[in-house]
């Protein structure tokens, strides 16, 4: 059996409810289907509060983004030695490897300060 296969019923049906969901939107008074949904939501029904929403998420998000690749791009060139021409740049691939190594690393640590070692 197949998954994820995309068959043109298919695609006829969601257009189908698409096409549905936004003539019921407007129908409501609404200007389009996002309006409708967000009506009741935490951004008070307004595409305009979800973007500001989503640009102090941002900005709040990008020190701390910054901060961690910092931490990501030191333990890299570490560990692969900083004259490597890739240590200068955090890859896609890089960042749940290195995560799990800070992770890994800070885990024992906390467990050192606390005397939690297995008694061998």
């Amino acid at each position: 059996m197949e998954y994820n296969k995309s068959i043109a019923s298919n695609l006829d049906v969601l257009h189908a409810l698409i096409t549905a969901r936004h003539e019921l939107s407007t129908e409501l008074g609404f200007t389009c289907y996002a309006h409708r949904f967000l009506q009741d939501k935490m951004v008070g029904g307004d595409s305009k509060q979800v973007n500001i929403f989503l640009q102090n998420l941002l900005k709040r998000g990008d020190e701390m983004y910054r901060r961690e690749m910092e931490m990501i791009l030191r333990v890299k060139k570490q560990v692969e030695g900083a004259s490597g021409s890739d240590c200068n740049v955090v890859e896609a691939w890089d960042v749940p490897f290195y995560t799990n190594l800070i992770k890994s690393h800070q885990a024992l640590q906390q467990q050192q300060q606390h005397g939690g070692g297995n008694g061998m």
